[in-house]
Formats: C-alpha cells, sequence, structure tokens
C-alpha cells in the first residue's frame, strides 16, 4: 500500500520553537488513511528549526510514495518552495495540495506551480483516500490536474453530512509537548482545539467558510465531541479547549446537550469559542458557563450598521451590546474583534467603528486592518476597482510593503478604495497602537522583518505615523 506523508508548510518569518496549536485538518485526513490501513506520517514545518533539512530526512527515513501539503494564502511560497524540495529529493513522489488557499486558486497554481501534480479543493479526507487508493484521477471528485497541456477540474467532492464518520484525529502523529495554544486569563494549563462543526449559512463578503466548508453546518454528535475531550485530558493531560468553531451555538440544542453532558459527567475542563451574537441568548450562555466556558469571542467588524450590513455581516449593534452585556453578567470574558478599511467604509465610518470600541466592555478588542484572500467577494471587489492588478496570480511573486504597518503577512495584499488609500488606512491603525502599546516595541518587530532600504523607510514612516497619531 502506498505511504503518504502529511506536510504542513512552514512560515514566511520566525521559525517556532512551540507552535500554538497542531493541523488538525492534517490529524482527520492522517485518520481516515490509517483507518484503511495506510501507513503515514505527519510532519510540521512550522514546529521545525530547519524546514528542508527536516523534510529531507523525513522523506529519507519515511519513504513516502505521496506528499500532501497543508497551506494557508500567507505562506503558499513556503509551500511551493516545500513542493520544489520534495521533488528535488525524488521526482517520482506524488506531491498533492489542498486547503482553503488552493481551493479557489487550482488553475493558478497549475499553471505556474510545475512541482504540484494534483490540488485537493474543499474538504479533503475522502479526496487523499481515493488519490491513495490509485483511483483514476478522471474518477476522483474534488481535483485537478494536468492532462494533455490542460488543467481538468473534476466536479466537485460531496461534503461529508455526518461529521461523526470521521475518525478522531490521529493526534498521536503528532509531537503534542511542542504545541502550547495560548489560552487568555488561565494560567496552569494544558491546551488543544477542537473542531466541532463545518460550514456557515452566513455570507460575509471578506471571508470564504461558506464557499470553502458549504452554507449547510455539519456538526459532530455531542458524545463524538466528548468523545475527542475525554482522549485528550487522558492521553495528553489537556484541561482546556478552545472550540475553532465559525459559530458555535449555531445548533443551540446539540450546544446545550454538549454542555449538559460536560456537567453531568463531572469535567473539570475549561473552554473558550467563537460565537456570533445573533446565535446566543442569555439561557445557551448560562449552559456554555456552567459547563465551564469562561470566554467568547465575537466579529464585530465596524462600529456603522449600514457597513455591517453592506459587508453581509446579519448582525446589529444592538445585539453586540446585548451580547457583551449578558456575558459580563454571567462572568463570561469577551474578546470582540473589529476591522477597518471593509468595502463602503470612510474616514467618518472608521471613527465611527474606532468610538465604538472604545466604549464597548469586552476584555480584549481587536483591530485591524482586511486582508485579501481568494474565494472571497471581496478578492472580486478588489479586482473591479483596481486594488488588484487585471493579471494578478496567487501564484506569482508579491510583496505587500505596508505588512510593516499592519504586522499582516507580507505576502497577502491588502484591501484599499480609490477614497481610502494604504496611507490613511495606516493613520487609523497607529491611531489604535498609540492608546495601547508602546512605540518601542512595536518598532523593534517592524525592524525585524525588513527586508530592503524601503522597507526602512516605512519603519520610518510608522514612527512617524504614530506621534501624530499619538498627537491627534
Amino acid at each position: 500500500m502506498k505511504k503518504i506523508l502529511l506536510v504542513n508548510s512552514h512560515l514566511e518569518i520566525e521559525k517556532l520553537v512551540k507552535g500554538e496549536m497542531p493541523p488538525i485538518g492534517l490529524g482527520y485526513i492522517a485518520a481516515v488513511l490509517e483507518r484503511e490501513g495506510f501507513e503515514v506520517s505527519i510532519l510540521d514545518l512550522i514546529i521545525c528549526e530547519d524546514p528542508r533539512k527536516s523534510l529531507q530526512g523525513c522523506i529519507k527515513k519515511f519513504s513516502p510514495d505521496i506528499v500532501g501539503i497543508s497551506f494557508a494564502s500567507a505562506n503558499r511560497f513556503q509551500a511551493f518552495e516545500v513542493a520544489r524540495w520534495v521533488k528535488e529529493i525524488d521526482e517520482n513522489i506524488l506531491v498533492v495540495v489542498g486547503g482553503p488557499h488552493i481551493t479557489f486558486t487550482a488553475e493558478d497554481t497549475l499553471k505556474n506551480v510545475k512541482e504540484v501534480d494534483i490540488v485537493g479543493r474543499g474538504e479533503g479526507e475522502h479526496v487523499m483516500l481515493d488519490i491513495a487508493m490509485e483511483k483514476k484521477l478522471e474518477d476522483i471528485k474534488g481535483i485537478s490536474f494536468r492532462k494533455n497541456n490542460r488543467v481538468i477540474h473534476n466536479l466537485t467532492q460531496p461534503p461529508i453530512k455526518n461529521l461523526d464518520d470521521l475518525p478522531i484525529p490521529a493526534y498521536h502523529l503528532f509531537d503534542m509537548n511542542r504545541y502550547k495554544l495560548i489560552m487568555p486569563f488561565i494560567k496552569n494549563y494544558e491546551a488543544a482545539t477542537i473542531s466541532t462543526m463545518r460550514g456557515c449559512p452566513y455570507g460575509c463578503n471578506f471571508c470564504s467558510c461558506t464557499a470553502m466548508w458549504g452554507r449547510y453546518p455539519r456538526t459532530l454528535s455531542p458524545e463524538k465531541i466528548l468523545e475527542n475531550i475525554r482522549l485528550l485530558t487522558d492521553d495528553y493531560r489537556v484541561n482546556s479547549f478552545y472550540f475553532i468553531d465559525e459559530t458555535f451555538t449555531l445548533h443551540k440544542r446539540k450546544c446545550s446537550e454538549l454542555c449538559q453532558k460536560i456537567v453531568d459527567e463531572k469535567l473539570d475542563i475549561r473552554w473558550m469559542t467563537d460565537v456570533r451574537v445573533n446565535e446566543v441568548d442569555r439561557g445557551i450562555l448560562k449552559s456554555m458557563k456552567r459547563a465551564g466556558c469562561y470566554m467568547v469571542a465575537y466579529g464585530v467588524e465596524s462600529g456603522n450598521q449600514k457597513i455591517i450590513d453592506k459587508i453581509g455581516k446579519s448582525i446589529t449593534l444592538k445585539q453586540v451590546l446585548d451580547c457583551t452585556k449578558i456575558c459580563g453578567e454571567l462572568g463570561i470574558k469577551r474578546k470582540a474583534f473589529f476591522t477597518f478599511g471593509l468595502p463602503g467604509d470612510t474616514k467618518e465610518t472608521i471613527m465611527e467603528t474606532y468610538n465604538f470600541r472604545k466604549k464597548l466592555e469586552a476584555e480584549i478588542k481587536t483591530m485591524s486592518v482586511i486582508n485579501i484572500f481568494p474565494g472571497t467577494q471581496v478578492e472580486n471587489i478588489a479586482r473591479i476597482n483596481g486594488c488588484l492588478v487585471k493579471d494578478f496570480s496567487w501564484s506569482r511573486e508579491f510583496y505587500e510593503p505596508y505588512h510593516l504597518v499592519f504586522f499582516t503577512p507580507s505576502s497577502v495584499p491588502l484591501f484599499y478604495q480609490p477614497h481610502l488609500s494604504k496611507k490613511e488606512l495606516a493613520f487609523f491603525y497607529m491611531k489604535y497602537i498609540a492608546e495601547k502599546k508602546p512605540i518601542s516595541g512595536q518598532i523593534k518587530k517592524a525592524i525585524k522583518r525588513t527586508r530592503s532600504f524601503n522597507d526602512m523607510k516605512a519603519v520610518l514612516n510608522y514612527g512617524v505615523g504614530y506621534l501624530k497619531a499619538k498627537m491627534t
């Protein structure tokens, strides 16, 4: 049988001694392959000091027939580098790539990155299994590949209807001691992430979740989630969890059942999750609190209701205030996400967001600019308004100079509009930074990421902008 090596690509900068969390998606794919008798190994290059050397050593030791590479938009060029390294070691190894980024850039990638043999689109479990079983490429749903100098896109793989059919992720293939998930406000913990659902019925124009996972949400049963929790608590001494779902409370009945089971089984755990403010009420939040939930995170995005409506967020500012208030009364900490420079934003609406954020009584309130990601409506808007050049390719080298200002990935373009330039967006970000962080630390971080003289000029402008924002 084929041997499969699954690789999580390294990052653009700074090799990590510890990763925040293992790549659970690869864990699911590995578990499905192992269940069918395949020999599988996982290599997380994010936690490797020398990614290339680690890959070479792993391939020499494991001798895989197939290498599957997972990556995001931010580290796509590193992933293409990994594909090249694999082919340099053994050109006969089949290179398969997957993940949200590649799902929407299959044609672009296959035309420009010759080391990639197959693109897996959408959910990867059945795609990788079909490839490993050596089915004819033409018969495998959910893949794109080259044939006779043409890129072929097969029909989409149907979503996995019952997520309970998937085995627990193959945690045993990760070095769990190399991960340290940051859980705010708690001490003396061992933490892990659990994904309990896929799909989102909403349509935020800056997010590709619905396009990636489908509009119909599918969830694990409370029993399956508990099985996952028990494995992590028993085998890895985990006592804190982050449920990494788009909206944990979407199915309130299942959420309530899970919370009750945690209480009934007297599981001594603490956890946090992401929610939507229009999908919570006092009853469900109270149940979550009783079951160990100590913090929820939610996207507010804008302090202007018209902008919220324009981006398809489907929430109201009143719901934001209500959720924040109820959580405070129940003793649940709150993390609110704000974004500026959204489609339709003006200087005036950004100031409304800035002021709404300052008044909101949440323990953590982040503010960031909007990046352009493939598969989103924002990408289409950016191509129309000239934010992205007409021949922009996700597979060709790209460098975003303003990444030094916003501390975003240098390979992912920033969204801006004709009436709101990057320089003007930078001023508002400086205003946010000036209220909360000392300039020295930020400048040091920016200097570490410089590549050229122009980058150094950007750092200087960063400092000047900070001082201007501080004085306004």
